[in-house]
């Protein structure tokens, strides 16, 4: 039920002090009272008078509850009130409610009734009910609030306001009845008690519920949202429940309970001074007690006093009575009295005196304040006056700073007792800076001694050396001792008094190792007397070493089983916590020994000798004819010494440093199926033992022997994953990759370091590789573009393309490098050669690339590893399908992709084993191995030769060297020749330094591999070569092929037996160690060396040894001796003396010591400079020259590779030196492919419309040739298959039958077809050169070979195929022949049976029927008889019946007799001719068609019978006289001077002749009449003899040969 008439009350806030708000009301309820609105003004009332609004609680309005009318009685809908507005009283209120009054008997005040409830309008963010406690004549409305509660008073009277009976500063309310006190604490208890409504809930400023708890008033926060139901649950009491047993809510209570105990007190002393205020007869005035529960100042409201201006509204029929005061509540301590706490300093008529008075009663228990102006009377026994309620604050504050006064608070608004307080304060904190001074002072001194115990200390460090004083200081501290004690303990030392034993740390232990094993017991010794380092006892006492059994003859599986234990499970034992599985691979390698025999103790055996022919004899060393039966089997070969030891060990993945646990001395003579033994004693010996406790193992890697090679291929590439594995879903989808494992899965692989020294090996090498269009990659190629690189200088190139140690891995790494940055070179040329050069460059990037960064790139993911790995392969693969070994050899480029292969392997195994683990790509291989041998060869020192038992000891040391520097690696100084770069940040990637993600399990492999497989597609579609090179899935379609067989037919090239260009060229003798130059001692002190270094024998040995007995004593095993001829020797000895009596020491140069190799590739003009200008002629610049083609010779246009003048290679030369036959000048290179076209004349860039190869005189076109971008490539079949690739045509010819040349740089468009457009440069263009020129150059050199007489078996020979000989246009007819050199290699090829060209006839060409045969044609051709193919129609040669050939010149060479004179000439098919014999003519060879000499031609002098004459053939003279002396007479000429006799002797044709010849007697003319007699001659024929003749018409002249008229060529 609501208020509806708000006009029937009057409400007073005591609170307020400004008395506008009263009007205010008064206006507020008028504006209301026509609308009738008074929920309006109740909210208008709380938003004006309600200290918070917003935390407005109202507890629910019971439902029985109604609104009085004026007159008492009830109605729903309020009566209409009188304008008098007669009061209310509120004992009225409480009848009209049907609400019993009932007072607390145990409440002192008495001043509260039951809780009444009533339900009002409130705001939207308000609470919904409003709380009203009863009282007897008054009703105070609490409008809740979390930090102030405010009385809101209901008066009977008018609107006028009243003094409080109770000041609002010390008065709580209560608001739960005594009656419904909660005892129990639980939840059932407190739901219970919500449900009657003695427990009160609210929304706080967050919007969520909270709670009061009853006992201390706290509110509590439930954490339940206001729009959540409360109160149905009793879990919604948790909270509550939680608070009620906390410490907190228990001090409340106690705060509460001795506030009210104060209260009580004051209260007590006001009712034995009599103030009570008398009962009003008509107005009830309660008279009990406030509750004291209420007191507590931590839960009140401050108030404020009224106004002065407010008046004190007393009705006329209240009795006034005396001025109670206010009552100032006592001390809580009962030693002193109420007025200490007092500011009597402040009470007075002073200006800044207190406005009010203070007075003592009931001595000194109690006191009260007045007013100054006190009026003396109230109208309430219990309230004060209202001049004395106007200082109610002003004594509020008052007692405030008398209980607790602020820090800082003026004294003189203090108290006596809170002076006398500071006073002893001030006291306290006197002694006690007097105490903490004296303390001070003492410390001082106590710092001052310290400080002088610490400068001595410092200056025992710097002064005296005493070793280990750390541990010196280590014990004084665990015993207490002073700093003092420490240095007088550090004195002792530095005199010798004391020495510290023991306390050694770990890293102490390991540089002692360190010590011991490198520097050996000596160092070790001095080390522990200089710095304190373990001694040798003390060094075994906490280290264990390393002992690998040595392997006396054949190799036993029980030998790798003990090696295992001891060296690996001991080894991992050590190690501190559970130590995880790893994949493992077994690592195989071999360092040289020196071949020398050794005796092992252990066993009575002699060791170093080979374990594969050990078998055959018997190494115990029972006595001296064991000895000599071990020499005699070394003399015959039976068994050899040990060359390198074999070492195989294990590394774990994940884990740095390997395990060695076979070492063997081998002969190098081991087979395929010697390897298959070892590989599988060392498999099955793992498996046995370290296969169950370390890991499984993964794989076996080696390097590059063959011998290992064909093992591994044979063992580990057999069997195909099986679809049951657990690895088969993951690899079977990636493509291509090889699937062919061992037993147990194992894979074979080879190491990645040896690879890159190997492809840079090819590199380096002369012939290079071929990539692109055929363009052939060599050191001179490189050396021309890596010069142009900003970080490079020709010496730096020169070092890295002929480097002196090709084994040196950091130079192979940075070589790479280059070749990586080649690929962003900017070039302005556009040199169509440079062009693709860059072009093939740019590929070559790309695949270096791919292998290098997976192991160089520290922020490279496993992905991304995975990724460039595949795209190598792949890479590779359309590589090695287009050029195979001419790209790379079959060993690298298995080895490659094997290890490409392991990779992945494991990988896959790794997520199989722990997914979660990191996979350290650099950790394939036998690197670790690699890095073991590193120690092992350090340990020599300046001797780095070691026999085999020093090699097994020194492998156990580096294995204790290398522990140590894993467990310290900052003492580790690294691996020079293994490092990848000798820089710091590539020096020492492990997998501790890598950056990039390498979680085995986040990598999808097929996803990575298709990724690298797709990469390279695009590389090579971007390249030259055939876009179906790069369609892998089209290639791998078929199950027989892979990466490793990329031919299929189950050919695996790397196991072919070929030549490996990649290894380094082995020398075929064993080096010594090189012969030191003589020095310039005395020649006796020279022989004296000689006889020293001379090899002794058993006698001269043993007259070094005494004639001793058997030795004894400590140390001394008397089974280490033998007796031979009365003395004692021991074994070692006798092998030094007996079984290595031919021992020579091995090199000291590593390179030969490691490998026994010979440099690769030379570079001899280091010091001159390079030759440039016009004549010089560089590396890579084009040659023409003349080539074989069977018996066809024709021109071809060589790109240069190589310079060589005699052995020495050069970069560039003069073209006047290269033409110089005597310079012994040869020029390498490759034969490029031209295409004849057609240019317009004078405008080489206009593209032609057709192709011709004359020149069009009419359309202004001249037939051309231009390159096509292309390589002639010869096929390559691959053996034991149909398999053909492409190799490059390589030639050498002599450097004076080159002809240098620069040709015109044109556009390939519209030149060249576009299907034969693929190998054109990514620029598009290319050269070209006039036909005309290219075959006047051809004649050029034809000549030069015809007048140097050069074999034409010297010429380099190039097989034919369809782009050589060049076609012209046509495509089958080819051009720039040179026809001269194709009869001749003709008629060498026919050199017994020829085939005549005229006839097709098969012609021996023994005795002479060559000549004959020709001649009958001939013949036959001046007889007017006609053949098929007719000779020349002038001047035939007697040899090959042609005309017009300047080499079918002839001569005569005669010394006086014609049985001397021989036949010259140049003609292809000359044959050797008797001439005595051919010029009579024989019954089998009746042609007598030799060349005669003319005498009728001048001739010069010589000598009389001897000299060389031209001649004319026989059958040529009647000709040669018609056109050179056509005054005389001839067969043909019949007019004319007759013909001296001996002329016609000389050239008659008989008629028997003709008749032998087959010529009808038809044809036959008629015998020639006109001849002088024999001893006439004419007066025209002397004159024709030596004497110019004088005729009115010249005489026609003989046809010269016909040669061509062309232009200059542009050859330089």
């Amino acid at each position: 039920m609501m208020f509806n008439n708000w006009d029937s009350y009057s409400l007073h806030f005591p609170n307020n002090t400004n008395t506008d708000r009263d009007t205010d009301f008064d206006t507020r309820r008028s504006q209301t009272e026509d609308t009738g609105s008074s929920s309006q003004s109740f909210q208008w009332l709380s938003s004006q008078f309600l200290p918070d609004p917003n935390t407005l609680f109202l507890p629910p309005l019971p439902p029985s509850a109604d609104i009085p009318s004026a007159s008492g009685s009830m109605q729903e809908t309020g009566p209409a009130l009188p304008d008098s507005r007669p009061s209310l009283s509120l004992t009225e209120l409480h009848q009209t409610l049907s609400v019993p009054s009932s007072q607390d008997a145990g409440d002192p005040f008495g001043l509260f009734l039951e809780d009444t409830w009533l339900d009002l309008p409130a705001r939207e963010d308000q609470s919904e009910s409003a709380y009203i406690p009863h009282s007897s004549d008054a009703a105070h409305l609490y409008l809740g609030s979390p930090q102030l509660v405010t009385p809101l008073q209901c008066q009977s009277s008018s609107l006028s306001s009243h003094t409080s009976t109770y000041s609002p500063a010390h008065t709580v309310v209560d608001t739960h009845s005594r009656e419904s006190s909660i005892l129990e604490n639980n939840r059932s208890v407190l739901l219970n008690a919500f449900t009657r409504g003695t427990i009160s809930v609210r929304n706080n400023a967050t919007t969520r519920w909270e709670v009061q708890c009853p006992d201390c008033h706290i509110w509590v926060s439930t954490g339940m949202l206001r729009t959540v139901r409360f109160g149905h649950r009793e879990t919604h009491f948790s909270a509550l429940e939680s608070h009620r047993k906390s410490k907190k809510c228990r001090m409340m209570q106690e705060t509460v309970r001795l506030g009210r105990q104060g209260a009580s007190m004051l209260l007590s002393e006001d009712r034995m001074r009599g103030v009570s205020a008398p009962v009003d007869s008509d107005v009830h005035h309660d008279t009990n007690e406030p509750d004291i529960d209420e007191l507590s100042s931590d839960f009140l409201p401050r108030s404020s006093s009224a106004p002065p201006e407010a008046a004190v509204a007393v009705t006329e029929r209240a009795e006034r009575v005396q001025c109670t005061g206010i009552p100032i509540p006592a001390t809580s301590s009962q030693f002193e009295s109420a007025g200490d706490h007092l500011p009597w300093a402040r009470v007075g008529t002073k200006p800044d005196s207190l406005p009010f008075d203070i007075e003592v009663h009931d001595r000194g228990k109690t006191v009260v304040a007045f007013a100054k102006s006190c009026t003396g009377q109230t109208i309430s026994g219990i309230q004060p006056c209202e001049n004395c309620s106007t200082v109610t604050q002003r004594v509020d504050d008052a007692i405030t700073i008398a209980r607790d006064p602020q820090k800082g608070t003026n004294r003189a608004y203090l108290s006596p007792a809170q002076l006398r307080h500071s006073l002893e304060n001030t006291a306290a904190q006197l002694n006690q800076w007097r105490l903490r001074t004296l303390n001070l002072g003492r410390a001082l001194g106590v710092a001052a001694r310290k400080l002088s115990d610490c400068r001595r200390f410092a200056m025992a460090i710097a002064e005296m050396d005493v070793p280990r004083v750390q541990v010196i200081v280590q014990t004084a501290l665990r015993k207490g001792s002073s700093l003092s004690r420490i240095v007088n303990k550090i004195e002792e030392a530095f005199e010798g008094l004391y020495q510290p034993r023991g306390q050694y740390s770990e890293r102490d232990v390991d540089v002692a190792t360190l010590a011991y094993r490198i520097g050996g017991r000596s160092l070790l010794y001095s080390l522990n007397h200089s710095i304190g380092l373990p001694s040798l006892r003390t060094l075994r006492k906490y280290s264990a070493f390393t002992k690998i059994m040595p392997t006396v003859g054949m190799i036993k599986c029980t030998e790798i089983v003990h090696n295992i234990r001891e060296v690996v499970l001991k080894g991992r034992e050590a190690l501190h916590g559970s130590v995880p599985r790893r994949g493992v691979s077994v690592l195989i390698d071999e360092i040289a020994l020196e071949e020398a025999a050794v005796h092992f103790r252990h066993n009575n055996c002699v060791g170093g000798l080979c374990w594969k022919h050990s078998t055959s004899v018997d190494l115990v060393l029972r006595t001296y004819q064991s000895a000599v039966n071990l020499a005699h089997a070394l003399a015959k070969g039976t068994v050899h010494m040990g060359k390198e030891m074999s070492v195989v060990a294990v590394s774990l993945f994940g884990e740095k440093g390997c395990y060695p646990i076979l070492a063997a001395p081998t002969c190098k003579q081991e087979t395929a199926a010697d390897m298959e033994m070892l590989f599988t004693s060392v498999i099955r010996s793992w498996n046995e033992v370290g296969a169950g406790t370390v890991g499984p193992l993964w794989s076996v890697a080696t390097d590059g022997d063959s011998t290992r090679r064909a093992a591994g291929y044979n063992m580990l590439v057999k069997i195909p994953l099986s679809p049951t594995s657990s690895l088969y879903g993951t690899l079977s989808n990636m493509a291509g990759l090889n699937l062919y494992t061992g037993d147990g899965e194992i894979t074979l692989d080879f190491d990645w370091k040896h690879i890159f020294k190997r492809f840079c090996t090819l590199l380096r090498s002369h012939t290079g590789i071929v990539l692109n269009s055929g363009i052939i990659i060599n050191p001179t190629f490189l050396a021309r573009y890596l010069v142009r690189l900003e970080d490079q200088t020709p010496e730096s190139v020169q070092s890295l393309l002929y480097p002196d140690d090709p084994q040196d891995v950091p130079r192979a790494v940075r070589l790479m490098q280059a070749i990586i940055s080649l690929r962003s070179l900017q070039l302005d040329s556009c040199d169509p050669s440079v062009v693709a050069d860059l072009d093939a460059i740019t590929l070559l990037g790309e695949l270096v690339e791919a292998i290098l960064q997976p192991f160089i790139d520290i922020n490279m993911s496993l992905s991304e590893q995975v990724t460039c790995l595949s795209k190598f392969s792949h890479l590779s693969c359309a590589f090695f399908r287009g050029f195979r070994v001419a790209f790379m050899s079959n060993q690298l480029y298995g080895d490659s992709q094997t290890m490409v292969k392991n990779v992945m392997f494991s990988i896959a195994k790794q997520q199989q084993l722990d997914g979660s683990a990191s996979f350290f790509v650099g950790g394939v291989g036998d690197d670790e191995l690699e890095k073991l041998f590193g120690r092992l060869r350090m340990l020599g020192g300046h001797d780095s030769g070691m026999n085999y038992r020093q090699g097994i000891d020194r492998l156990g040391h580096a294995k204790d060297i290398d522990s140590v520097l894993l467990r310290q690696p900052d003492l580790d100084p690294g691996h020079r020749r293994l490092n990848l770069a000798r820089t710091e940040e590539v020096d020492h990637i492990t997998e501790d330094t890598w950056r990039g993600d390498v979680v085995a399990g986040k990598v999808d492999l097929p996803s990575a591999w298709e990724s690298g497989a797709a990469a390279a597609a695009m590389t090579i579609q971007d390249s030259q070569m055939l876009p179906t090179s790069a369609d892998f899935a089209n290639i791998f379609a078929d199950p027989t092929v892979d990466l490793l067989r990329p031919f299929g037919r189950d050919k695996y090239p790397g196991i072919e037996m070929d030549e490996d260009r990649s290894m380094v060229t082995e020398s075929t003798t064993e080096p010594t160690l090189p012969a030191e130059e003589p020095t310039c001692a005395p020649e006796d002190e020279q022989l004296e060396a000689e006889e020293d270094e001379t090899p002794l024998t058993l006698e001269e040995g043993l007259e070094e040894v005494p004639e001793l007995s058997l030795p004894s004593g400590p140390g001394v095993d008397r089974n280490d001796y033998i007796e031979y001829k009365g003395r004692w020797i021991h074994k070692q000895s006798l092998c030094r003396l007996i079984i290595n009596k031919a021992f020579v020491a091995k090199s000291h140069n590593r390179p030969e010591r490691v490998r026994g190799f010979t440099k690769s590739n030379k570079l001899a003009d280091t010091n001159n400079e390079d030759v440039t200008g016009p004549d010089a002629f560089i590396e890579g610049d084009m040659f023409l020259t003349l080539a074989r083609t069977k018996q066809t010779m024709s021109l071809a246009l060589v790109r240069s590779t190589r310079i060589l003048e005699g052995t020495i290679a050069r970069k560039s030369i003069l073209i006047p030196t290269l033409s110089n036959p005597k310079a012994n000048t040869k020029l390498e290179g490759q034969v490029m492919i031209l295409r004849s076209t057609l240019t317009a004349s004078g405008s080489p860039d206009d593209p032609p419309t057709t192709h011709s190869d004359t020149i069009t005189q009419d359309s202004g076109m001249l037939a051309s040739w231009a390159w096509n971008g292309g390589f002639i490539m010869l096929g390559a079949a691959m053996r034991g298959t149909d398999v053909v690739t492409e190799k490059a045509c390589k030639v050498s010819i002599p450097g004076h039958l080159a002809r240098p040349l620069n040709m015109d740089m044109v556009s390939a468009k519209g030149r060249i077809k576009d299907w034969d457009s693929q190998k054109i440069n990514s620029v598009g263009s290319t050269w070209e050169m006039a036909s005309v020129v290219l075959e006047a150059l051809s004649d050029e050199l034809w000549t030069t070979i015809i007048e140097g007489k050069i074999p034409l078996g010297t010429l380099p020979s190039i097989p034919q195929s369809t782009d050589f000989p060049y076609l012209l246009d046509d495509g089958i007819t080819p051009g720039l022949l040179c026809e001269a050199g194709s009869r001749q290699l003709e008629a060498e090829a026919e050199s017994t049976v020829r085939h005549c060209k005229f006839c097709a006839k098969a012609v021996p060409c023994e005795k002479d029927n060559w000549r004959n045969h020709i001649g009958a044609h001939i013949l036959c051709k001046m007889r007017g008889i006609t053949t098929e193919t007719p000779v020349g129609d002038s001047m035939p040669c007697g040899f090959c019946g042609l005309s017009g050939i300047p080499e079918c010149r002839v001569e005569l060479s005669f010394t006086g007799t014609k049985k001397a004179i021989q036949i010259r000439s140049e003609c292809a098919y000359a044959c050797k001719v008797a001439y005595g014999w051919a010029t009579k003519g024989t019954k089998a060879v009746p042609c007598r068609n030799v060349p005669i000499i003319c005498t009728l031609c001048p001739h010069p002098s010589s000598r009389a019978g001897t000299g060389t004459l031209p001649a004319v053939w026989r059958y040529n003279m009647p000709e040669h006289i018609r056109i050179k002396h056509s005054e005389y007479a001839s067969p043909g000429n019949p007019v004319g001077l007759s013909l001296p006799r001996p002329l016609w002797d000389d050239m008659e044709i008989t008629q028997k002749e003709e008749a032998g010849l087959g010529i009808p007697s038809s044809s036959i003319p008629p015998p020639f009449a006109a001849i002088l007699p024999p001893n006439e001659s004419s007066s025209a024929a002397s004159t024709s003899r030596g004497v110019k003749r004088t005729t009115a018409h010249p005489p026609a002249q003989e046809p010269a040969p016909k040669r061509r008229q062309v232009p200059n060529p542009t050859s330089r």
